[in-house]
């Protein structure tokens, strides 16, 4: 990722994911054995008895829990505590669990259940009317990281803002359809781009390369609270006659915290390396005329004019809004042109053309 979200601390809407943990370790307990109106959550009882077949849902995943033997249980504690740590499942600290993992018809059950909650319960008025809605939580989220106008996992599109009628979609980082317990965990929820989300991502398994259960991996955590900064750097395999369209690019990236398994694995899911090299040959000539009109022509011909010291500050420019309008991926560009060719000829042929 190139940024990490500041995460949306305390906020209305996730008291669904504090309803459904109340139910899950109530039923835990052994002493519960039968479906009673003690499992619910005293503030939740009334979106239960509002929304069309939940109470069934839940008390279906009860009863099917109770009929598992202790091993079995003891699975699905913890797969229900782990799957809710989710930045420790990034790191590779805990391990998950998958619907797969779980003995029909209990992993059916719960599948039906976490996807209505999500796709269900979050957005009946009676749950909005006493505890927010996805916009709203989409605004100030918006709002605590307005500094990034970009998508964390691309950087390439523009997110909606918190003025915007329309939100960006969520993602779950973990799929919802392939992880139970943390459907409505709103650390497991991260607006992203579309193109990022539909084309990219789609329902890849983060953790697992090629959904393979042997290819155990790290990955960012989108709520990271200590998060370098990646450097970008164009690598040149073939020369051609043109700067940069015609060459065969591949790009490096680093990490000042070595995070280099989670690079491979961002790399994996977005396709980022293809992406940015696609980016900078589409954008490389629009980027180099705006340089001269804005840049380069009102300064070449001022008394004591240094090119180099002109370059210099042009890319510390494009540092200090690093995510904005592809930056980052500008300066790699513009470095990788001063170092392989003469940068200035290059402007002075592109004036002339």
């Amino acid at each position: 990722m190139l940024y990490t979200y500041k995460y949306t601390e305390n906020h209305r809407i996730e008291s669904l994911q504090k309803y459904i943990e109340f139910f899950f370790e109530t039923m835990f307990r052994e002493e519960e054995t039968t479906f009673t109106d003690n499992l619910i959550h005293e503030n939740f009882k009334g979106i239960v008895n509002s929304c069309t077949n939940l109470g069934t849902y839940l008390k279906n995943v009860f009863e099917e829990y109770k009929k598992l033997d202790k091993q079995s249980r003891d699975c699905v504690i913890e797969g229900f505590k782990n799957n809710n740590l989710i930045d420790k499942l990034c790191c590779g600290e805990v391990e998950p669990i998958h619907y797969a993992d779980i003995s029909k018809p209990l992993s059916e059950y719960l599948k039906e259940l976490f996807i209505y909650l999500y796709d269900g319960v979050l957005n009946t008025s009676a749950y909005i009317f006493n505890h927010s809605n996805m916009k709203e939580h989409f605004d100030e989220s918006r709002q605590l990281n307005k500094k990034y106008k970009y998508c964390p996992f691309c950087g390439l599109y523009r997110l909606n803002s918190n003025f915007d009628i329309k939100r960006d979609e969520y993602d779950h980082y973990l799929p919802k359809t392939k992880y139970p317990f943390n459907s409505v965990n709103f650390r497991n929820l991260v607006p992203i781009c579309n193109e990022c989300n539909t084309k990219y991502k789609k329902a890849k398994d983060p953790l697992f390369k090629d959904d393979d259960k042997s290819k155990r991996r790290k990955v960012f955590y989108p709520y990271d609270t200590i998060m370098d900064n990646m450097n970008f750097k164009l690598l040149i395999v073939s020369q051609g006659e043109s700067y940069i369209t015609d060459d065969d690019l591949s790009i490096e990236i680093t990490s000042n915290l070595n995070r280099y398994e989670e690079i491979e694995s961002w790399d994996d899911i977005f396709e980022i390396k293809k992406r940015y090299v696609a980016e900078i040959k589409d954008k490389i000539n629009m980027w180099l005329e705006s340089f001269i009109i804005h840049i380069y022509k009102k300064a070449k011909d001022r008394q004591g004019f240094d090119f180099n010291r002109l370059l210099d500050e042009y890319l510390s420019d494009l540092d200090y809004l690093r995510f904005d309008e592809q930056n980052f991926l500008k300066r790699a560009a513009f470095e990788y042109l001063a170092k392989e060719y003469d940068f200035e000829k290059i402007l002075k042929d592109t004036i002339s053309a």
